[in-house]
């Protein structure tokens, strides 16, 4: 029978014309439901869940066709403990966590160009992207991940095991590719068959639970998919529901300017705009005309006038000064620099009535998103009782997905049943908590946070360049973690910068060397277990003035870091800014009894090794070196040689008499490695002065001194705008 909406002799029509009269006049007359217009169902190609649309939706707050519902927290079907969404027309920005189906740590990537397998949670320590194994429409083909494998939290795994032996760990969300389509543990049995890597079809023996455990995730952007342990595992997305928010949003009014932020230009362009899941597939799925897509400007023009265009966080000022209605930000979490979303992106988002932030992120513990999370605490009224945040939150558990099977979900109701807490899940969405012991939790890092432009910095009494070194420069490579580290005059210690990254090894020692006169350093503190002399003799080719203290690790990693551990659980070791997450993320993995030697904690130990070194809690005795005692007034340190009263309580410093006539009797210092000695008047001084500062200084200290002593100040910054090597090239 002939469809009465089709031309009369449509079907003798030519299949390249009946195809253009589809895709286009068709769509004139009959134009597809958008996704927001579409209903839920249990289909692949479903609209939205009501936790996918918007908390001034009416719909946001209804539970969905399995019995979920937004703002429960235990994630039960129908729960009758949390109390309903109330939704939130006057919504300000929607922080939308949501994640995907993982395998467990010890679970093996195929890495393609290295022609090897690699743990996921390896591969999540290292902190960086990887090539991996897809397959596309047109068979395998390498991919790279948006960003690096992360660690997602605990939940039940399943053992999922083949006729080859092949055996995966994974969530009951986890979805492998069957004859019928992408499909999750939770639906599968023994007996169906799931596509292999290396040849067609794999037969399931068995799945079974093997209880709670870590579990990891990645995103590959494009295939969604990716080969682990012989078959193809998939990874769905969210880009859809932002692509399919903006696109409504920019089709609400005529002639406004909408935004699309992501990490990276490249995140941009092939995730949010090009992207299987991005604005152009779903304008095109959905019937919406694009009048014009300017790439080289990322911006789409609709026919009503409305602008979509994209920016990159890797450049803080290029929001600056725009008029946005509305913005879509993805994987905020992952951006460097948090500029571009307080100076940058805030201040742009002001045209209209009610402009409005969606942000579809994976929850990682940065201060930006823990920050969100406590406002949405707060969305309705205010601590005070004041207006409240207007940030609502929207996080997805591991049950609540429209294809959760009914027999999973009730084997885990009947080993959990009267414990409704315990029927938690975390697999999707859930922000992280620290790993059981934590030497280094994550909250004290922004407890004790420090800001230059905000809080007042002490005075330095030493500053250390800490770097523990790689020995080769390959994509494969450890990374060199390079700290600068300080300890105030205030007894407490300040890391400045991490300077770390994957260098060769002459590049290293360029990169320390730059931070030695950028932060007008004391010393560098390297670790030599691998290097040996080498670093000694590489660091004298690019400067021979920077002293270097070598140290060796004898220790485990976790037993050496027990020393700093316990200054910083008393609140005496502080991050100067908030640019330091991978270098955080390492230390707070660090847990009692936990072996990381297999683990690349490279950021970590450099870390550690400069509080070591400021600290004294290694081999010898730095305070007495340096003329520092403890107050005899309050306890708290004080140095002999250059304070006359104490900063604390005001007791009078004086010296101490020596124990014996040599002076200090203090075993012989490792000081000695680098400290110079005048041979005039036996006044000790760093090799970064060209002569005796006492019986014989240089010119750049007369001319400090001199500036010191006039009306202006002056002093050494004053006179170099930093110290005279500063501009150098090495």
């Amino acid at each position: 029978m002939a469809d009465p909406d089709l031309p009369e002799g449509f079907e003798s029509w030519p299949p390249a014309i009946q195809s253009r009269f589809l895709e286009e006049w068709h769509a004139l007359y009959f134009p597809r439901l958008r996704w927001w217009e579409k209903p839920e169902t249990d289909e692949e190609d479903s609209g939205p869940r009501p936790k996918q649309r918007p908390p001034d939706d009416p719909r946001h707050c209804l539970p969905d066709n399995r019995g979920y519902r937004c703002g429960c927290s235990h994630g039960i079907p129908n729960c009758l403990e949390c109390p309903p969404c109330p939704g939130n027309p006057l919504w300000a920005i929607w922080l939308n966590l949501t994640g995907r189906g993982c395998v467990a740590g010890h679970t093996l990537i195929y890495l393609p160009i290295e022609d090897r397998h690699e743990r996921i949670d390896i591969l999540a320590a290292e902190g960086k992207s990887i090539t991996v194994l897809a397959l596309t429409d047109g068979g395998p083909a390498l991919a790279r991940t948006e960003g690096p494998p992360f660690l997602k939290g605990t939940a039940d795994l399943f053992a999922v095991a083949t006729e080859d032996n092949q055996v995966i760990t994974v969530t009951d969300q986890h979805r492998f590719l069957t004859p019928g389509g992408w499909q999750k543990v939770a639906d599968l049995r023994p007996g169906d068959l799931l596509r292999a890597v290396e040849y067609e079809w794999a037969l399931i023996t068995g799945i079974k639970p093997t209880g709670p455990g870590l579990f990891y995730d990645m995103h590959v952007p494009g295939p969604e998919n990716y080969a682990s342990e012989g078959l193809w595992s998939h990874n769905t997305g969210k880009t859809r529901a932002g692509s399919a928010w903006t696109i409504e949003m920019a089709l609400s009014k005529a002639d406004i300017h909408v935004g699309v932020c992501g990490p990276t230009y490249d995140d941009v362009r092939a995730i949010c705009l090009e992207g299987e899941s991005g604005i152009v597939a779903e304008a095109k799925r959905s019937g919406v005309e694009i009048a014009d897509y300017n790439k080289n400007r990322q911006e789409i023009l609709l026919q009503n006038g409305s602008k979509i265009r994209g920016f990159s966080a890797e450049k803080p000022d290029s929001i600056r000064g725009q008029n946005l209605s509305f913005v879509w930000f993805d994987e905020l979490a992952s951006i460097r620099y948090f500029e571009f979303y307080h100076e940058g992106l805030m201040p742009a988002l002001r045209k209209g009535d009610r402009p409005r932030l969606m942000i579809t992120t994976t929850p990682k513990r940065i201060r930006l998103i823990r920050k969100l999370i406590e406002d949405s605490g707060y969305e309705l009224e205010g601590k005070d009782g004041g207006p409240g945040t207007g940030v609502h939150l929207t996080q997805a558990t591991s049950a609540e997905n429209i294809h959760f099977s009914r027999i999973a979900r009730e084997r885990i109701e009947r080993e959990y049943a009267g414990n409704p807490v315990m029927l938690q899940q975390e697999l999707q969405g859930l922000l992280l908590s620290d790993a059981a012991g934590s030497l280094f939790p994550i909250e004290q890092f922004n407890e004790t946070r420090i800001f230059p432009g905000k809080d007042t910095l002490p005075q330095w009494r030493r500053v250390v360049v800490a770097i523990d070194p790689a020995t080769t420069n390959k994509d494969t490579s450890d990374e060199t973690g390079i700290i600068v580290t300080a300890e105030g005059d205030d007894g407490d210690f300040y890391c400045l910068e991490d300077c770390s990254g994957r260098f060769a090894p002459d590049q290293q020692m360029r990169v320390v060397a730059e931070a030695y006169y950028r932060h007008n350093a004391d010393c560098v503190v390297g670790e030599v277990n691998m290097t040996g002399d080498y670093m000694r003799a590489l660091l004298s080719t690019v400067d021979p003035n920077i002293p270097l203290r070598s140290v060796h690790g004898m220790k485990g990693k976790v037993s050496r870091a027990q020393g700093p551990a316990s200054l910083f659980m008393q609140g005496r070791i502080h991050h100067v800014g908030d640019n330091f997450r991978l270098l955080e993320d390492q230390l707070s993995a660090m847990a009692e009894g936990d072996d990381r030697n297999r683990m690349k904690d490279d950021r970590a130990d450099g870390w550690v090794w400069s509080i070591l070194h400021l600290s004294g809690s290694g081999q010898g005795n730095w305070a007495q070196v340096y003329g520092f005692r403890d107050c005899v007034g309050c306890g708290s340190r004080v140095n002999e040689d250059k304070d006359l009263v104490c900063g604390h309580c005001g007791a009078k410093v004086s010296k101490q008499a020596p124990k014996h006539a040599g002076g200090r009797p203090a075993q012989v210092p490792w000081s000695e490695a680098y400290l110079k000695t005048c041979p005039k008047c036996e006044t000790k001084y760093t090799p970064r002065e060209r002569s005796c500062p006492n019986c014989a200084p240089s010119p750049e200290t007369y001319l400090q001194r001199a500036l010191a002593s006039s009306q202006g100040g002056g002093g050494r910054l004053s006179y170099t705008g930093g110290n005279w090597l500063a501009g150098r090239r090495f």
